[in-house]
């Protein structure tokens, strides 16, 4: 995890994780349901009933 706002940081921090095999393979698993979940018509529905307080 990053905790600073520096950009040389989050570099080293995305190339660290890139380097990872391991961390690669269970981000291509998970990736497609995350996707999924987060960026469906529910999802932007719900976001956007709780933007407004419609809920």
């Amino acid at each position: 995890m990053i905790t600073t706002r520096n950009a040389s940081d989050l570099a080293k921090a995305v190339i660290t994780a890139m380097d990872d095999p391991v961390w690669r393979q269970e981000v291509r698993e998970r990736a497609p349901a995350l996707i999924k979940t987060r960026f469906s018509i529910d999802a932007a529905v719900s976001e956007l009933l709780q933007a407004y307080n419609w809920e």
